[in-house]
C-alpha cells in the first residue's frame, strides 16, 4: 500500500464510514481529476484561458502561494489533522461579475470545479481534493455600492466587510447585523452562503433573514438576478409571495459556495440611536469604548434551563452564545 493510499484509508476510517462507504471514499480520492487527465499542453491552455479572462497578474499557480491559500483555520475539524486543505489548481482574482461568469463558463467547459472565497475564514473556502478546483478569491470585489438610508438597506459586493458596512451605516443613523465571526468577515457571505448569527442576532436577526435582492452566478456561468433587481434595477426586495428563492440558495446554514458565486447582495439595515462614530481607546486585544447613551451592556445570570427559557420570553434584548473554550467564549 502506498503512503497516499494509506493516508486515504486512515481518513476514511476517521470519518466513521462503513466498508462500502470507505470503498467509495477511496475511489473518489484516487481517481484522477479532470485536470489531471489533461495533457500538459491542455493544462497550460486551461490556465492561459483564465489569464485571458482576468489578466496575467490575477492568476497564480506558484506552489508557495497555493499552499498559503490551502492553510485554513479549523481545517482539522473536517477530517484532516493539519491546518492545510488540498491545493487548488490555481487562484483567480476577478474584479467584476462578468469576469466571474467567464471563469465559471471556462471551468464548466472543462469539467473543473470552482470554489469561491470571501474573507477566507475556514476550510469551506478551500477545495476538498487536490488538483480538482479553481479557487476564486473575490477580494477585488470590495465595493460598497449603495446605502439607501430612507429604505434602510445596503448593496454590497462580496469582499465588503462588516466593519466597512457598519462604519458607513452609522454615519446615516443606521446599523447592520454582524455575525459572531466579527467585523472582518464578509457581510455578503454570511447573508447568502453561511451561518449568520451573532451577538446582535436577537435585535437585528439571523443573517439569512437580512438578505434582500442579490446577483448570483450559477456553476455554468449564467448570471441570475433575484428579487426586485430584475424588474426595477433596485434590490430593495428579495422576492414576492410564494416559495422563496432565498430559501433555495441558502436554507438554514447556506451552501458554502456549492451553488455558484454571489457577487452582489442587498442587506437590511436598522435604526441606530448611538453616535455616528465609535471611539476606541487602548490596543488590541485590550480596547475599550464608552457605552453610548440609551444603551446598556451587562451580564445576565440564570439558575437553570427553565429560567433560561423564561428569560427568552422576557421583554428584553440579550444574547447568549457559547463556543468551545479553546476557541472563544461570549456571554
Amino acid at each position: 500500500m502506498s503512503a497516499a493510499t494509506e493516508t486515504h484509508t486512515t481518513d476514511a476510517r476517521k470519518k466513521g464510514l462503513n466498508a462500502k462507504e470507505q470503498a467509495d471514499f477511496m475511489k473518489n480520492n484516487q481517481d484522477p481529476t479532470p485536470f489531471e487527465k489533461m495533457t500538459p499542453a491542455s493544462q497550460k491552455s486551461f490556465i492561459n484561458g483564465l489569464r485571458e479572462i482576468v489578466g496575467e497578474q490575477w492568476v497564480e499557480t506558484d506552489p508557495c502561494i497555493l499552499d498559503t491559500y490551502a492553510w485554513q483555520m479549523n481545517a482539522e475539524l473536517i477530517g484532516d489533522t493539519t491546518h492545510f486543505m488540498p491545493r487548488a489548481i490555481a487562484i483567480v482574482l476577478p474584479d467584476t461579475t462578468a469576469e466571474v461568469s467567464a471563469i465559471m463558463k471556462h471551468c464548466h467547459r472543462h469539467g473543473i470545479q470552482c470554489k469561491p472565497m470571501g474573507s477566507g475564514q475556514g476550510p469551506w473556502n478551500a477545495p476538498r481534493k487536490e488538483n480538482n478546483s479553481v479557487q476564486v478569491d473575490l477580494r477585488r470585489m470590495d465595493r460598497l455600492i449603495k446605502i439607501d438610508a430612507k429604505n434602510m438597506y445596503a448593496v454590497v459586493e462580496t469582499y465588503v466587510t462588516n466593519n466597512e458596512l457598519q462604519t458607513e451605516a452609522l454615519k446615516v443613523g443606521l446599523n447592520c447585523h454582524i455575525i459572531g465571526a466579527g467585523g472582518q468577515a464578509s457581510q455578503l457571505a454570511a447573508a447568502t452562503s453561511f451561518n449568520g448569527h451573532g451577538p446582535d442576532g436577537l435585535v437585528y436577526g439571523f443573517a439569512g433573514r437580512n438578505l434582500l435582492g442579490f446577483e448570483w452566478v450559477l456553476p455554468d456561468g449564467e448570471i441570475v438576478t433575484v428579487g426586485s433587481l430584475d424588474s426595477s434595477g433596485e434590490m430593495f426586495a428579495g422576492d414576492g409571495p410564494g416559495p422563496s428563492i432565498r430559501g433555495i440558495v441558502r436554507g438554514f446554514a447556506g451552501a458554502m459556495g456549492g451553488l455558484g458565486i454571489f457577487t452582489k447582495a442587498a442587506v437590511k439595515l436598522y435604526p441606530w440611536d448611538g453616535p455616528k462614530k465609535i471611539t476606541m481607546n487602548g490596543k488590541v486585544p485590550n480596547q475599550m469604548t464608552t457605552i453610548p447613551e440609551h444603551h446598556i451592556v451587562g451580564t445576565l445570570g440564570v439558575a437553570g434551563w427553565k429560567e433560561m427559557a423564561d428569560l427568552g420570553y422576557a421583554p428584553v434584548s440579550y444574547t447568549h452564545l457559547t463556543l468551545p473554550t479553546n476557541i472563544i467564549r461570549w456571554r
